[in-house]
């Protein structure tokens, strides 16, 4: 006959075998990656406002090269590629074509729409931007709006891979079965 555990048995047992305050730390890394989505939200509309008062005009990718550069460092070689895209555009009303090149842009963004902003009265001061795959906003070329949301991926499939696992480990504890992982020597 197979006993049953109240719930102080079971805590005991999970906080006895390191799973003390797991729920803290879910909640931690949920709220971390909440607030890394809300950051990258933050950034892309607060550079769409960038745009007000410039004008646009669609852009031509003329000119996109790679370039390997190489470094020895101590674990080895290290390898870091950059981007270069060039694109030409001619402001409305206007017969002259400009042409604006930016180094280190994400080569994941070579095939997207581009489009330059430019003040009406100076078309030479301007910057290129790209349409955003989650706003559907064009922003300047040379952000990585993506880094917070790879980062909250993370904090989030990590709080609740410590979720599931404290579930899983209770689950074996009220069938008898649970073993905990042998600890460390410190």
């Amino acid at each position: 006959m197979e006993q049953t555990k109240d719930k102080k048995q079971i805590r005991a047992e999970l906080d006895a075998a390191g799973f003390k305050n797991t729920w803290a730390w879910v909640l931690g890394l949920l709220i971390i990656a909440a607030a890394l989505i809300g950051l990258s939200l933050f950034l892309r509309y607060k550079d769409v406002s960038k745009n007000d008062g410039y004008s646009y005009a669609d852009a031509i990718l003329i000119e996109y090269n790679q370039q390997k550069t190489y470094r020895w460092r101590i674990k080895g070689p290290n390898t870091t590629t950059r981007t270069y895209i060039k694109v030409a555009y001619t402001p409305e009303g206007s017969d002259k074509h400009y042409e604006i090149g930016k180094n280190d842009v994400q080569p994941s963004i070579v095939n997207k729409p581009y489009k330059v902003y430019y003040k009406a009265d100076d078309p030479k001061d301007a910057y290129i931007t790209r349409c955003d795959w989650l706003t559907g906003q064009y922003l300047p070329v040379e952000k990585n709006y993506d880094l917070p949301i790879s980062l909250s991926g993370f904090a989030a499939i990590s709080g609740l891979y410590l979720f599931f696992d404290e579930q899983r480990a209770k689950r074996r504890i009220k069938k008898g079965t649970f073993k905990p992982r042998k600890k460390a020597k410190s």
